[in-house]
């Protein structure tokens, strides 16, 4: 199995302000597992579903996963 590696960014709306989260993962699935990060933001930040959009993500190479995560 190939493992992808992905970049995102997700916002976050809280009233009239927006937070940006940015971040990395890994996955053996083909695309990205966009259902996987909404739910791993809600339950990490406690935000509604409602207020989470995936706004970008890019599959990146390894290394460059490495280097984000500070794995070299």
């Amino acid at each position: 199995m190939k493992v992808k590696y992905y970049y995102y960014v997700v916002a976050i709306t809280q009233g009239n302000s927006v937070i940006y989260i940015k971040g990395t993962l890994n996955t053996i699935k083909d695309d990205f597992p966009l259902r996987g990060v909404q739910d791993y933001i809600v339950e990490h930040y406690k935000k509604s579903i409602k207020n989470i959009a995936i706004i970008f993500y890019k599959e990146i190479t390894e290394d460059n996963y490495k280097t984000y995560n500070n794995e070299q």
